[in-house]
């Protein structure tokens, strides 16, 4: 069973630099110093999907007074379509909806079809078109 948290501990931040450095190619450095300003800043929440204790997937929100930002959904390649992205978005959904935002968007590249229906499947749309990447919005009914 996919359970998805905002708790994290130590061993669960490492599970999470080491699920970000395969979902961003990244190097460690880089990852544990992204990771560590996502959970700082108070701005920012982590979802963190967890199966048996095990890090799968996670979703970055920074919620702003005027919106709340998608800054990345990543789940590990060898459990996707198990409905975990769409778990971590919910999650992020909930956050907004709770921070009485009006509005959240994301980024998604033009080319990441597999990602844009995920947020269309939600009520997004897409509001800008930046050629190689949409501004996808969906507005939240308080």
């Amino acid at each position: 069973m996919i359970e998805i948290t905002l708790d994290i501990d130590e061993i669960r931040r490492a599970q999470l630099i080491d699920l970000f450095m395969h979902c961003r190619c990244a190097p460690r450095d880089f990852a544990s110093r992204l990771v560590g300003s996502y959970l700082q800043d108070r701005g920012t929440q982590v979802c963190l999907a967890l199966e048996n204790n095990a890090a799968l997937g996670f979703c970055v929100l920074d919620i702003y007074s005027t919106h709340s930002t998608v800054d990345y959904i990543g789940v590990a390649e060898s459990h996707k379509r198990r409905g975990i992205g769409c778990g971590l978005l919910d999650c992020a959904l909930e956050l907004s909806i709770e921070n009485t935002v009006p509005f959240v968007q994301a980024g998604v590249g033009a080319t990441n079809i597999k990602s844009r229906g995920l947020f269309e499947k939600k009520g997004f749309s897409i509001s800008q078109d930046h050629g190689s990447w949409y501004m996808m919005v969906k507005q939240i009914k308080q």
